[in-house]
């Protein structure tokens, strides 16, 4: 399953608590059940698609961002991750 995480506020929280928190972080966190039950390995494979593509597309990023400009790439770049980003949990239900 995806864990999603919530903080919880902390009232009257100051610098000296900081350590003292850091401590006792994992109990700030609550984990929610999220709309997909992911196994541990199917979450291995989307962070392992992930890590993949970002090393694959490095060098082909490069070769283009000096052939057009690194504006240009990044723009589409960016767009494509955020265009994948949406459609992630479209294909998750469509899957499931």
């Amino acid at each position: 399953m995806v864990e999603i995480f919530q903080f919880k506020s902390l009232p009257n929280t100051n610098h000296d608590q900081i350590s003292v928190l850091n401590s006792h972080s994992c109990d700030q966190f609550q984990a929610g059940g999220g709309e997909i039950e992911w196994d541990k390995t199917t979450q291995g494979w989307i962070l392992s698609a992930f890590f993949y593509g970002y090393l694959v597309t490095q060098v082909p990023s490069g070769i283009l961002a000096g052939r057009f400009g690194g504006k240009r790439v990044m723009l589409a770049g960016v767009s494509l991750f955020g265009a994948t980003t949406v459609l992630v949990p479209v294909a998750a239900r469509l899957v499931n």
